[in-house]
């Protein structure tokens, strides 16, 4: 089969609507990426989801848990074009939405933020404590630069599992991804190494004001 590129199932996002049909086959969907995920990455699994739906090619599915098989036998293909083409929507649309949504990519987004505060916390601490001549913040930033330009986890800390989680979870296209997506960044517009720097700086800037902002509480 040929190469996947990493955004090209990635379209114009119309909101599906909420109603049973959808949920079923939402689920069903889910499922099926998360097995194929288990031998891909997240990207790939999508990609292969993708050709199968378009193509009702079975060679696009895993055999791993009897996906293909299941698949195959039932009717999820057909339910969800009829399902799309009532609503007017690609098959491309329909998974992108699954994936900005956060249906997808949860798991794997709560792993990077782990990764980028617990490596932020232990040399911020070590900067304070003048241990360090680069803040918590910088010193992430170059972390996720160098996972972004090089593909390398070096930077980040190997305290509670971080960096060993990280790599068994979430390769260089998928970092990226899912920085684009908590910026609302564009996903199929190619980055400098400026940009790939600014990216960093601004993904790490987010997730520490995110942590440090106090929830506001409603007074009755």
């Amino acid at each position: 089969m040929e190469a996947k590129k990493e955004t090209e199932w990635v379209e114009e996002i119309i909101p599906p609507k909420e109603d049973s049909t959808n949920l079923v086959v939402e689920s069903t969907i889910i499922r099926a990426i998360k097995i194929m995920e288990r031998k891909h990455d997240l990207i790939s699994a999508i990609n292969s989801i993708k050709r199968y739906l378009e193509t009702n090619e079975p060679a696009y599915l895993t055999r791993q848990e009897n996906l293909r098989e299941s698949l195959m036998n039932s009717s999820l293909r057909k339910d969800l074009l009829a399902y799309l083409n009532e609503h007017s929507l690609s098959v491309g649309q329909y998974l992108a939405y699954l994936m900005r949504s956060g249906k997808l990519q949860q798991d794997k987004q709560e792993v990077l933020e782990s990764a980028v505060l617990t490596t932020y916390h232990k040399y911020e601490e070590l900067f304070q404590l003048g241990e360090k001549v680069v803040s918590g913040e910088d010193f992430v930033c170059h972390a996720l630069e160098r996972l972004l330009m090089k593909g390398s986890y070096t930077g980040f800390t190997r305290e509670e599992g971080v960096r060993k989680n990280l790599i068994e979870n979430i390769n260089r296209e998928e970092a990226l991804f899912l920085m684009r997506s908590k910026l609302s960044y564009p996903q199929d517009t190619p980055l400098t190494m400026d940009e790939v720097s600014t990216l960093a700086k601004e993904y790490a800037t987010k997730l520490i004001q995110e942590e440090y902002t106090p929830v506001k509480v409603a007074v009755a």
